[in-house]
């Protein structure tokens, strides 16, 4: 009798590969575990000389791919499952930006030279945001002062009272302290994030804070920021509460101590002293701080120094 008249049992995914490839399911041995014809036997079969791993075989069938058509990597040609291709489509090289490529060595020099350690407040910003709606009701509205410009003018104050947080490591073991408070606020854009330097903030109303970070927004947006508008920061805030973002772990501005990040105001129900029931919002402020300059009870006192001016508006208007 003639092999292909042979009546083999085969599994039907190996009968759909043969009618597939065209390979005559008499003339492949079997090797199922019950005397059956696989899927696999029949690539095989349909490879002849062209030898593949089980699982290369088994890749093939599901992704419908000749295997006859990969250029294996083994010994004669074998053919492996590192050598198939892709079940998606192919990615394609994408080529990092200067600026793109320069933040993402900054940031893993920061990630892996400096311990840091993340503590996170809540301020009630209630009375905040109804004090500054209030105020802009009376500015032109180019002139309107943002959330963050409060927020840097309060990071501002605080950094001037506490020393620590304008400190850097010195290469000789011991600190290098700044006295100017230049805070640095994170802009986003296409291509990266650039840190332009809002210098001796501590010396400026809220209105020229907002003028100021104008100014920087706009020139870094426009790439026209000069070597002057990106040195001297002891400090960055970084503001994600416009993107909806509720909590997140800034990374440090190397070689600064610490970097603020700003999250989105929550509504929450609260008890009044009287007993009623009040909408509030809540905004939680994650400073991230480097533990060889900082401990945890400085960074508690000067984020409870930021928290505590965001809750009482008219000392803040006041500094």
């Amino acid at each position: 009798m003639p092999p292909s008249a042979r009546r083999i049992p085969s599994t039907p995914k190996a009968k759909a590969a043969a009618r597939e490839r065209g390979v005559d399911l008499g003339l492949v041995a079997p090797t199922g575990r019950h005397g059956e014809v696989v899927a696999s036997d029949v690539m095989s079969a349909r490879l002849n000389k062209h030898a593949a791993t089980p699982l290369a075989m088994r890749m093939a069938l599901d992704r419908n791919i000749d295997l006859s058509s990969i250029r294996g990597s083994g010994h004669a040609g074998k053919v492996f499952s590192i050598d198939m291709p892709s079940a998606g489509k192919a990615g394609r090289p994408v080529r990092m930006s200067p600026m793109r490529k320069a933040v993402a060595d900054r940031m893993l020099l920061s990630h892996t030279a400096i311990p840091p350690v993340t503590q996170n407040v809540e301020a009630d910003v209630t009375a905040f945001l109804r004090f500054r709606k209030e105020m802009n009701a009376s500015l032109p509205k180019e002139e309107g002062i943002s959330v963050n410009d409060w927020i840097l003018k309060a990071a501002a104050v605080a950094l001037r009272e506490n020393d620590r947080f304008r400190y850097q490591l010195n290469e000789g073991g011991g600190y290098l302290a700044y006295d100017e408070v230049n805070v640095g606020m994170a802009v986003s854009l296409d291509d990266g994030l650039i840190v332009p330097v809002i210098r001796r903030a501590d010396a400026l109303t809220a209105h020229e804070i907002a003028a100021e970070s104008k100014r920087l927004a706009s020139a870094a947006r426009g790439r026209r920021l000069s070597p002057k508008d990106l040195e001297g920061g002891v400090f960055t805030v970084s503001n994600l509460g416009m993107y909806g973002v509720t909590s997140f772990t800034p990374i440090i501005n190397h070689p600064e101590a610490a970097i603020l990040g700003v999250c989105a105001p929550v509504c929450r129900l609260a008890m009044e002293r009287d007993g009623t029931v009040a909408e509030h919002s809540h905004m939680t402020l994650s400073l991230t701080y480097d533990h060889r300059i900082i401990n945890g009870a400085e960074a508690a006192v000067f984020a409870n120094r930021i928290k505590g001016l965001l809750e009482r508006p008219e000392d803040l208007r006041l500094i």
